[in-house]
């Protein structure tokens, strides 16, 4: 099989869609050797992509921006050299054809009101050009059932998403000077009404489960429309009951999912949340959202909240926190977060595939 791949954030963007772009395609050649595979990536990454994938791979500069162009037309173009047999690509199908999008979620579409203007804009061509692809590739059971309701007749397949390989074999570090092990909380998003993040400050301070020797730390940065914090969050900062962190590299974040006593993610709503499975896969235990995805995903592995309510979600960490964490469990744990593999994703994707393109 010939497969072209839209590989515009393989350097930089959004974490979440550049880790599940990177490990489609190096787990696809590592189970699929004999496809000839090409990816369109963008011209100023160009070296740094052909130092990371194997010589025999097709690349492809391109100087379209954003990415639902190179997406959309950038992979069209690249295909009328390379005549692949599937073209894959990220939340916007290219206009070529035997096309799978893999489509994150359509949260835009059922919740505007977590996302600006500009980002509501700019995500109003995922639809329409999803119809027209000939099959879509979902993140989950439940969210393959929410782009149902808009995709119409085309097929959705629900493909899964496993925890990044460059996380799990990130090498050990000596971690943070100031946090000791197992004597933190941890909460891993972005700083947006979705994520929810102020409920689990709020949580954490008012029912004094943060203190300096046992603080929230918030890894994640502002990005779209940015949530307010609650009230006591800056002397919370200036005591480090609560710490954030910005942008941490692998490495960094390795250690924080290894070392944290919980993490937290009770999120409004999510197509996948990636938070609560790599905090499992090393060895953390959990407190999320009670909404569908995570009773998917997670199953009897997590400790589950009311996203809305702040003193459910601080019921739920205090009992975590409380928990004893033994080996068993944590080895329980880490089987449970890596249970699915890319290669079983990609398994899924290429079958979806050869089921539904065109000949």
């Amino acid at each position: 099989m010939r497969v072209l791949f839209d590989a515009y954030w393989w350097c930089s963007g959004s974490a979440a869609v550049r880790r599940v772009m990177r490990e489609v395609v190096i787990a696809w050649a590592a189970e699929f050797p004999d496809d000839h595979i090409c990816l369109v990536v963008r011209r100023r990454h160009l070296e740094d992509v052909r130092k990371e994938v194997a010589p025999e791979t097709l690349l492809v500069p391109s100087r379209m921006r954003p990415q639902a162009a190179l997406a959309v037309l950038g992979t069209s173009y690249a295909a009328r050299t390379f005549k692949p047999d599937l073209v894959i690509s990220h939340n916007f199908a290219s206009l070529s054809k035997n096309s799978a999008v893999f489509l994150h979620d359509v949260l835009f579409k059922t919740n505007p009101e977590w996302f600006t203007i500009k980002e509501r804009i700019y995500f109003s061509t995922m639809i329409p050009l999803a119809r027209r692809s000939d099959v879509v590739i979902a993140s989950s059971r439940n969210e393959a059932s929410r782009i149902r309701r808009f995709v119409r007749e085309t097929p959705v397949v629900a493909a899964g998403i496993s925890v990044a390989g460059g996380l799990l074999e990130a090498p050990t570090t000596d971690g943070f000077s100031t946090l000791t092990s197992r004597r933190f909380m941890l909460a891993v998003g972005r700083l947006t009404p979705r994520k929810n993040l102020a409920r689990t400050i709020a949580a954490a301070l008012e029912a004094d489960l943060a203190t300096p020797q046992f603080p929230l730390v918030v890894v994640g940065a502002a990005e779209g429309s940015s949530a307010a914090l609650p009230p006591g969050s800056d002397e919370a900062v200036n005591d480090r009951r609560l710490i954030f962190t910005g942008f941490v590299t692998d490495i960094e974040l390795k250690w924080l999912y290894q070392n944290a006593r919980l993490s937290v993610y009770v999120s409004m709503d999510e197509g996948y949340g990636m938070p609560p499975l790599e905090s499992l896969a090393l060895g953390t235990p959990v407190v999320v959202s009670d909404i569908d995805v995570m009773r998917e995903n997670l199953g009897i592995h997590a400790t589950y909240a009311d996203p809305t309510d702040v003193a459910s979600i601080a019921q739920a960490m205090t009992y975590e926190a409380s928990t004893e964490l033994t080996q068993e469990r944590i080895q329980s744990l880490r089987a449970h977060g890596s249970s699915l593999t890319w290669a079983q994703v990609v398994s899924s994707i290429r079958h979806a595939a050869e089921e539904f393109v065109n000949d």
